[in-house]
């Protein structure tokens, strides 16, 4: 982080406690001449003495503290409505923020259980301080929220991770878990970009990218792998039949033993570069396989909706394609 980044968000701060500062003292009658106390606000507000020190700078700036020394601050006259009003821009767009958090939580696109990137991911866009480290950094609130709630989770049966589930998703998911007696671990078969990050969840992962890439061939890139066009392609090449049936095999050995195990959950995870194609075309026709084979498994592609991009999909050519695995 620059020196100017850090002065402009210390800036921020002290604003922001500059307004709360007002509202602390109007509210509780503060006659002129009163001490304002840094300690005592640093306790009120649950932050340390050096933002509420530059907030008081802020408002003595203002005319509305008078400095008196060996003293510290002291209010200079009692105070009005309008005293307020520069504030009242940061407390609507908090206002605002808290609405639109509400909402999202409501909808499903707020889960209860995020990872911490995730988290950063939403404070930084927003700008809003967390409640637990309103004078520091983002993560240290973060890991002050995880440390307070950790013996919750530790309590927990599972726990589960509904970072990137859509809320049909987590209803599904829900369903597997609770909705009743179950003799198999529940099973997720998911497809992954391997250029947008590894599935964190998966228990195995499958490398498809040594096959050849649709994307390369001008009328399957518009398609995914859930089409038969680019599932028939794939087909033609002999590792394919050859790979899925090994998968197959190791699947249908392994998903009893997990169970036997005590192993309730059990992702299947199948990259490839885009996540498009060869990914969702494994993961459609694994599930389908391990349906006929008596399993119940949930399918979910998580970078199907990314638009085709032939960077990301690196440079065609089946030597590329090679390639691909060491990048």
């Amino acid at each position: 982080m620059t020196a100017a980044v850090r002065r402009a968000l210390s800036s921020n701060l002290q604003t922001r406690l500059a307004g709360q500062i007002l509202i602390h003292v109007k509210e509780r009658g503060y006659a002129p001449g009163a001490l304002i106390s840094e300690n005592a606000l640093a306790q009120t507000f649950g932050v340390s003495r050096t933002p509420v020190r530059g907030a008081l700078a802020v408002l003595s700036k203002r005319g509305l503290l008078n400095v008196v020394p060996r003293r510290g601050y002291v209010l200079k006259r009692a105070i009005r409505d309008q005293d307020l009003e520069p504030y009242s821009d940061l407390a609507s767009e908090d206002d605002k923020l808290v609405q639109q958090m509400a909402s999202d939580r409501f909808s499903g696109a707020l889960p209860d259980n995020v990872t911490e990137t995730e988290l950063m991911r939403r404070y930084d866009e927003t700008r809003r301080l967390h409640p637990l480290a309103p004078d520091r950094p983002a993560e240290d609130g973060i890991a002050r929220e995880r440390d307070s709630t950790a013996p919750l989770r530790n309590a927990a049966d599972s726990v589960l991770d509904t970072t990137d589930l859509r809320p049909v998703e987590l209803r599904d998911e829900l369903r597997r878990r609770y909705g009743g007696d179950v003799d198999q671990p529940v099973i997720t078969v998911a497809s992954f970009a391997f250029a947008r990050g590894i599935s964190r969840t998966a228990d195995l992962v499958f490398d498809l990218r040594f096959l050849p890439n649709p994307h390369w061939v001008d009328e399957l890139r518009p398609l995914t792998g859930k089409d038969q066009a680019v599932r028939d392609y794939l087909a033609e090449d002999p590792a394919w039949a050859e790979t899925m049936d090994r998968i197959e095999a190791l699947l249908n050995d392994w998903i009893p033993r997990y169970w036997a195990a005590g192993k309730s959950y059990v992702t299947v995870a199948f990259g490839c570069t885009g996540g498009r194609h060869r990914s969702v075309a494994a993961a459609t026709e694994m599930a389908e396989r391990l349906e006929r084979s008596g399993f119940a498994p949930n399918v979910r592609h998580r970078d199907l909706s990314s638009p085709p991009s032939d960077s990301i999909e690196r440079h065609p050519g089946r030597h590329s394609e090679a390639g691909e695995l060491n990048e």
